[in-house]
């Protein structure tokens, strides 16, 4: 029995010693990452980054600071970043998902509400480093805060005039903050792709996350994921080719087969 163990632990400090670390830097967001390590993104890079081959650390840090920690050396890999956050040679070739932002305005706001137009020279809010600002065509008196409870406190008091946050965050404090009455959330108001980024010494690890991606969504398996994590099908990529022609998953292939069965 002494020497069983004894064996096992002498596989078992192989393994880790043959493990490739790989340190990723992410925020946390309900569905996708948490720090019990749940979510879609955390899936999604176990089966591409597998053990015992690689060994995944993560790093739960603000937003802001993923970039940084990438910048600086100290990660492999940061999570849902926007085509402009990093250069086009540190993205992943695909998007993991089409980012939804939701906006947070008095029922007064919304009864006339026509999209983000609304919300010109109107005091907008949203989290540090997120740089919503970028995606309005029309001017805005755009600030940036550490908090979400915060934000809407602000907005509770009419100090802004709309939160921009992930709904999926803002629903756990609508009750806590008594929101209900006078205030609503409207949904879709910025609709980006984001992408993981990578260290432009890990270029490597990119090339391994690009091949096995597009291979996990045509076999329908990025799909099946989010819907685990209870991700909106709105939210699931639209993958393109080097000709921009649409890449369709398993399931709309066997949908557009079956139209034209019919």
């Amino acid at each position: 029995m002494k020497l069983l163990l004894t064996t096992i632990l002498s596989f078992s400090l192989t393994f880790a010693a043959c493990a490739e670390e790989v340190v990723v830097a992410t925020d946390v967001w309900e569905g996708y990452t948490s720090k019990d390590e749940r979510g879609y993104y955390i899936d999604l890079l176990r089966t591409i980054f597998p053990a015992p081959e690689y060994s995944l650390k993560f790093e739960f840090v603000p937003f802001k600071r993923s970039l940084r920690i990438l910048d600086s050396g100290k990660a492999d890999i940061m999570l849902a970043a926007y085509s402009e956050d990093l250069p086009p040679a540190q993205l992943a070739k695909y998007p993991t998902d089409a980012d939804s932002v939701s906006a947070v305005v008095s029922k007064a706001l919304a009864t006339n509400w026509k999209g983000q137009e609304s919300l010109t020279h109107k005091v907008v809010v949203a989290k540090n480093a997120y740089g919503y600002d970028r995606y309005f065509k029309t001017p805005i008196k755009y600030s940036e805060k550490h908090n979400l409870k915060s934000m809407l406190l602000m907005l509770k008091k009419g100090r802004v005039d709309a939160v921009l946050d992930y709904k999926k965050d803002i629903k756990p404090l609508w009750k806590i903050l008594e929101l209900g009455e006078k205030f609503v959330v409207l949904d879709d108001v910025i609709v980006e792709n984001v992408y993981p980024g990578f260290a432009v010494d890990r270029l490597d690890l990119k090339q391994h996350y690009d091949k096995s991606f597009l291979k996990l969504y045509q076999s329908g398996e990025i799909r099946k994921m989010m819907l685990k994590h209870k991700l909106s099908e709105a939210r699931i990529p639209m993958l393109k080719n080097e000709e921009g022609i649409i890449i369709l998953d398993k399931q709309t292939t066997d949908k557009v087969n079956e139209s034209v069965v019919e």
